[in-house]
């Protein structure tokens, strides 16, 4: 409901009819709430990074910290640090100019790059799973205009549509941060259309509130989904 634009805002908050973070986390003792808060803030780690949304990353983040990298459900696993991964290498770069969150800057670099070397490992044994990942946190650790078409062409070619999304849209904030409106423009349509393919409209409204060129901006027709595509849709339901 979030990504579609029904749930409360700010999306991350996870507060609303359909599910109340904080009233459930008060159900919870011990162990049991140990395990729904890690899925919890999953859930909100990954809400925070496509809204954008700094405070959720790094609350999402203190928390995620403390959960051990070994989980034996896998999907919840490789979800849980990719987008950890990607929170910790905005943050670092958010608090770029912040001589007061030089540590923390510290923290998430040593925290992304530890991501990272995970990911490269898994890619480097064989998981093609693990490629597109690889590449989108290479983007985010250092962007650039060779980092982030990688990482577009191995989300496309992996169909993992959510990364693929988000790495378009990062680019094009990029294009537009060294000055290039036409490919910023570009690309911030085109994630626009790939959100919408994803079913995350309330993302796409998002950015055609902020930018006055999407304002007419009308996405073609989407292509036929594939059945891979679709199981990859369902990670963010899969925790």
């Amino acid at each position: 409901l979030n990504l579609q634009g029904k749930g409360t805002s700010p999306p991350a908050a996870l507060q609303g009819r359909a599910f109340d973070a904080e009233n459930v986390l008060e159900r919870h003792e011990g162990n049991s709430k140990r395990m729904m808060l890690r899925d919890v803030n999953i859930l909100r780690v990954q809400l925070a990074v496509i809204f954008g949304d700094y405070d959720a990353m790094e609350s999402a983040l203190d928390v995620l910290a403390t959960v051990p990298t070994y989980d034996r459900v896998i999907v919840r696993q490789h979800l849980r640090l990719a987008f950890a991964g990607l929170a910790a290498f905005a943050l670092g770069r958010h608090w770029l100019s912040k001589r007061d969150k030089r540590k923390r800057r510290r923290y998430y670099a040593k925290m992304g790059n530890n991501i990272l070397r995970f990911f490269e490992k898994l890619r480097k044994s064989g998981s093609v799973n693990a490629t597109p990942v690889c590449r989108c946190l290479v983007a985010a650790k250092k962007p650039g205009h060779d980092a982030y078409k990688r990482a577009i062409s191995a989300c496309s070619a992996a169909q993992t549509l959510q990364l693929e999304a988000l790495v378009t849209e990062q680019y094009g904030l990029f294009c537009g941060s060294v000055g290039d409106k036409e490919m910023e423009r570009r690309h911030i349509e085109k994630a626009v259309a790939l959100y919408r393919d994803w079913g995350a409209f309330g993302k796409a409204r998002q950015l055609k509130e902020k930018y006055d060129f999407l304002r007419d901006f009308v996405p073609k027709a989407k292509p036929q989904v594939s059945e891979r595509k679709i199981i990859m849709f369902s990670l963010i339901t899969a925790c």
